[in-house]
């Protein structure tokens, strides 16, 4: 029995095209109101993850140094060590990256906080 819960209600396998590698490289559609003739229409940045409030993806832009959300987003799905040299990840970007993660670590886990003490007190009385 190799089929998921999923195949199994509905006859067909789940369309996981959707899921991304967390870190990898994608770009990330310019929708600004006017693009003159020799502005990119793409910026370059990395996946963090996946919006709770909308259909976006959570990314990382490279050029602008902020985190965004944005549905207009393109993947690199390479794997991790078939990277080409012009593709190298600096030491910075890396860095940053690390401290996002972690950043997004905390504020998932202060949002859980107060739930799990919500449930001692019940699992008490």
């Amino acid at each position: 029995m190799e089929k998921t819960a999923y195949e199994l209600f509905k006859g067909i396998r789940p369309n996981i095209s959707y899921f991304h590698q967390f870190g990898c490289t994608c770009y990330i559609l310019n929708t600004k109101l006017y693009l003159k003739k020799f502005d990119a229409k793409a910026q370059r940045g990395i996946f963090l993850g996946y919006s709770e409030r909308s259909k976006a993806y959570i990314v990382y832009n490279s050029e602008t140094l902020c985190v965004e959300e944005s549905m207009h987003v393109k993947f690199d799905d390479k794997e991790p060590g078939n990277e080409t040299p012009e593709q190298d990840e600096s030491f910075a970007d890396t860095q940053i990256l690390q401290n996002l993660i972690r950043l997004m670590h905390l504020k998932l886990v202060q949002k859980l906080l107060p739930l799990q003490k919500l449930k001692r007190k019940l699992l008490l009385m």
